[in-house]
């Protein structure tokens, strides 16, 4: 087994012990604070939030946004770069007039940018999460145990996050929601750059890199966040407002 252990980790991959898995979901399961707590708390705190969503795939699959956004008529941007994916997301929201839809991938610059993809002709080989997977890395998918033959890489358009609140002439926001595939660190720090105060952030951490990881948390703390591990999500909350979370 140690053999085996080197050999992964001269490839670059590392083993996870099961066990710190499979703890970890039992915590999770007990744990005090979850999500949604943290959005009745802010709807409370401000009832008109404003929401920018990157990642929003089909607006429904591990989605916890779509409940606030319907039941309150949020005014929302949601961005998604997969075409099959976004014309979901564009029927799930169907109706709702608040809600606007970027079919775009969002980035440091405004380019054209290869994002990988499960073929369609083999999405009934892996789980119903598969579609919802797209990277701008390949290595993310094979990780998830894709086979390379399987991928494709698909051009998208990707626009700044400054790029995108000229677009829809946003000057002020009150939520960024990010799930990005590993690339979540990149687009909070672009969007950080924009100081935009009293911004809300909830971002997926599981497949950012440690030392990137690192890097993000040193810069939210320099911008006064304070931060909340919510299961696979990581939720920043600035510090100069009175928000407190809900408890049910």
């Amino acid at each position: 087994m140690k053999i085996f252990k080197k050999f992964v980790g001269s490839l670059g991959y590392k083993l996870i012990e099961k066990n710190l898995i499979k703890n970890d979901r039992i915590i999770s399961s007990y744990d005090i604070f979850n999500i949604e707590n943290f959005m009745d708390g802010l709807i409370s705190f401000n009832k008109d939030i404003e929401i920018i969503q990157v990642g929003s795939n089909d607006g429904v699959n591990d989605d916890f946004l779509n409940d606030y956004i319907k039941k309150n008529n949020l005014k929302s941007i949601l961005v998604e770069p997969i075409k099959e994916n976004f014309n979901k997301l564009k029927k799930n929201y169907e109706n709702f007039e608040n809600v606007k839809f970027e079919n775009s991938a969002i980035g440091k610059e405004n380019e054209k940018k290869g994002i990988f993809q499960v073929q369609d002709k083999y999405l009934d080989k892996y789980g119903s999460h598969v579609p919802y997977i797209s990277s701008f890395s390949s290595e993310h998918l094979i990780k998830h145990g894709v086979k390379k033959r399987h991928i494709i890489r698909t051009e998208v358009e990707v626009l700044s996050p400054a790029s995108l609140l000229q677009k829809y002439d946003v000057k002020k926001f009150d939520l960024l929601v990010v799930d990005t595939e590993g690339y979540d660190n990149i687009i909070v720090e672009e969007f950080l750059k924009l100081k935009i105060q009293k911004l809300f952030i909830v971002f997926e951490w599981i497949h950012i890199k440690n030392s990137e990881f690192v890097n993000l948390c040193n810069l939210l703390k320099e911008n006064n966040y304070k931060l909340i591990k919510i299961g696979k999500d990581l939720v920043c909350i600035p510090s100069n407002t009175n928000f407190k979370m809900v408890l049910i």
